[in-house]
């Protein structure tokens, strides 16, 4: 990450990697120790192929990999697999409902639909959001739940635009609440 050293209270943010820093991410946690004997070339593109190329989500992910690996001293099994992929979608779940933690259901359905109709390459401007968000709270209201929303990590600006940075968090907003 370029940084050379920490401050006990070092806070630093990660953007989405690279694919081949995602795969080399999987793939350390999965043979670190010697957790898996043999080529994990097989679960490394089942996980990538979850991870969304997310910091959070390869932890998930690999985190319960090298879980389950060690427990069965390194054998890596279709089975094995296949639960470790359950496992990975449930904390990545678990990631998108903590993200949203702390916003009423009606304000989440709010941020929804006002990305309802924007693929997940796409983004909009401040006064499309804050448009959409003001018919449902009002003027008031509507400004504080934007900068909470960008505070929380559920909106993230780049360039004057703003998007549902994370495409898990983006799919579940969309198919739990605005729909």
């Amino acid at each position: 990450m370029g940084i050379s050293r920490f401050a006990e209270n070092y806070f630093v943010e990660l953007r989405a990697l690279s694919r081949e820093s995602e795969r080399s991410v999987i793939q350390d946690w999965i043979k670190k120790d010697d957790k898996a004997k043999g080529d994990p070339a097989e679960w490394v593109d089942a996980i990538a192929k979850e991870t969304q190329v997310w910091a959070r989500h390869i932890q998930s992910y690999a985190k319960r990999a090298a879980i389950h690996l060690k427990e069965r001293n390194g054998t890596m099994t279709a089975e094995g697999l296949k639960i470790t992929l359950k496992e990975g979608r449930s904390r990545r779940l678990a990631f998108c409902k903590e993200q949203a933690h702390g916003f009423l259901e009606e304000e989440r359905q709010s941020i929804a639909k006002a990305f309802s109709d924007v693929s997940l390459e796409e983004s909009m401007t401040r006064s499309a959001i804050v448009s959409c968000l003001s018919t449902d709270f009002g003027t008031d209201k509507t400004h504080s739940l934007f900068n909470e929303a960008l505070e929380k990590g559920l909106l993230d600006g780049h360039e004057g635009r703003f998007s549902i940075p994370i495409p898990s968090m983006h799919t579940w907003l969309i198919d739990r609440y605005a729909r």
